[in-house]
């Protein structure tokens, strides 16, 4: 993990390298730029691809990854795709593929500019836990450089990291100043409304059991808890750490339609805003290690809209300092509770996925010291010995077919009447089929020698006909025979199941 000062140095860096390439970006700069971004969001490898009209991405610099590596990813569909979903929605997650011959988790990031290159991180499959983390820090760092053929624009647009990032530097250090878990909160909510004129209320939420209750609101050194407003500031956060989604309620038509997306539940933050008269408000989740959601912060402008870089901000800063909120909770709670919560999370550590295969070996091998002391195993003899019956009767196959069903083997005890096998009767059944059909032609015939009253082909026809019956008769008698049950109660001697099937 980084510390501040570490953090601050790269934030520097990264302002530095901005304010360099806008007076010409040169190729270094991308190197630069891939080595900082893999430091700051501590990736193990990486590499920035700029799209071609007509050829493969390019790669405008790589670290940490082998060059007949990157350019045989380059030729996989499934990489390919992995990169147009990231030019499309900016951003992209392909989870771990041991099958595949980069097998680490792979997060892509579409920089800004009008040529558009992505910015490729690869984690160790365990880090996929801090993907939300890693995520908001490439979105922060994502308009550093710009893009070759948008200079000028990019002259003319601020930075994110100067606009966002360096005040809140300032916030940061008086949050980790702060020896109480509620001067953090107070300093964290009146810190933002300081550094964002455009944000008129911030609310900071903490988790107190299993719901979400407010800890400090801006401008407001003390509360009552019980009114109506606060009941709905919780209910909003609420909804936004379940979700574990950054949730935006606004006034305008276009911000309304985004909202508009299946399986997202937006009823308390619109309740909230009715109440509120708000124009806008955006909920940000923050996560721990375990990927829960332990807070929350609440966005509030009554007269503009907060601007989309402006969240990535915040619950970066907000993300970073809550491990200094956990700190500070857990400093302050009594010593019960203290004790609780390490022995729940040892448990939790215990049975986690982290080490899995140990825990496994030490379970397996404390279950079988288990069994030794509760089972008792049987001491066997090996012998010789001969089998002598009473009675021995051998069940022969009553007619040529093939055996559809064996359910007994040897070793089996049955009863009289027991079955023991059956037959395939499928090509009997197709002759009783074409006998009938025949005794029908047959009994036509005949019907018709009778109707005309000629006694030669009326004797014909009727021996036809009995002789149809017979072989029906024959047929169906075959049928009755194809299943053998047992003559009396005993033992299977002779007769495997897996050799008789289909014999």
């Amino acid at each position: 993990m980084l510390s501040e000062a570490e953090f601050a140095a790269l934030l520097q860096r990264l302002h530095l390298l901005r304010q360099k390439a806008q007076q010409g970006l040169q190729v270094q700069d991308w190197l630069d730029y891939l080595e900082l971004a893999l430091a700051l969001c501590k990736a193990s490898m990486g590499c920035i691809l700029q799209p071609q009209p007509n050829a493969p991405y390019e790669a405008l610099g790589r670290l940490g990854l082998p060059a007949n590596e990157l350019e045989s990813w380059l030729t996989l569909p499934e990489f390919q795709a992995f990169l147009q979903r990231a030019a499309t929605k900016g951003s992209a997650v392909r989870p771990p593929n041991p099958q595949l011959p980069w097998p680490q988790l792979l997060l892509a990031v579409q920089l800004q500019g009008t040529d558009a290159p992505i910015l490729v991180l690869s984690l160790p499959p365990e880090d996929a836990q801090r993907l939300n983390d890693v995520l908001l820090r490439a979105f922060l760092i994502a308009d550093i450089l710009p893009a070759s053929s948008d200079n000028t624009q990019a002259l003319q647009r601020p930075a994110l990291a100067d606009q966002a990032i360096m005040p809140l530097l300032t916030l940061l250090d008086d949050l980790y100043r702060a020896r109480h878990f509620q001067t953090a909160a107070y300093a964290l909510v009146n810190g933002i409304v300081s550094q964002y004129p455009f944000i008129d209320q911030v609310v900071f939420g903490w988790r107190k059991g299993a719901y979400m209750r407010v800890r400090a609101i801006s401008h407001y050194e003390r509360f009552e808890a019980k009114t109506d407003t606060v009941r709905y500031l919780e209910a909003a956060l609420e909804e936004a750490a379940d979700q574990g989604l950054t949730l935006r309620v606004g006034k305008t038509a276009t911000e309304a339609a985004a909202n508009l997306e299946d399986g997202i539940i937006l009823l308390a933050h619109r309740q909230l805003a009715t109440h509120l008269a708000a124009c806008d408000l955006v909920s940000l989740p923050l996560f721990d290690p375990e990927s829960e959601t332990p807070a929350a912060l609440l966005l509030i402008s009554y007269q503009e809209s907060i601007p989309a870089e402006s969240h990535y901000a915040l619950q970066f800063v907000a993300q970073t300092a809550l491990a200094h909120f956990h700190a500070l909770y857990d400093d302050e709670a009594g010593l019960l509770k203290r004790l609780s919560r390490r022995a729940s999370k040892a448990v939790g550590q215990l049975f986690g996925p982290e080490n899995l295969w140990v825990k496994v070996t030490i379970a397996s091998i404390a279950f079988v010291l288990l069994l030794s002391l509760i089972v008792q195993v049987p001491h066997r003899v090996k012998g010789t010995a001969q089998f002598v019956t009473d009675e021995t009767r051998v069940l022969v196959a009553p007619f040529n077919a093939i055996v559809a069903d064996v359910s007994v083997t040897s070793g089996d005890t049955v009863n009289a009447g027991d079955p023991v096998l059956s037959f395939d009767t499928q090509e009997l059944m197709l002759q009783l089929a074409e006998l009938e059909s025949e005794l029908q032609r047959n009994q036509a015939e005949l019907d018709k020698a009778r109707a005309e009253f000629t006694n030669v082909d009326m004797a014909i026809a009727s021996a036809r006909v009995e002789q149809s019956k017979a072989r029906i008769g024959q047929v169906r008698y075959l049928m009755e025979q194809a299943s053998l049950s047992a003559p009396f109660s005993g033992v299977i001697v002779e007769g495997d199941r897996r050799e008789l099937i289909s014999a």
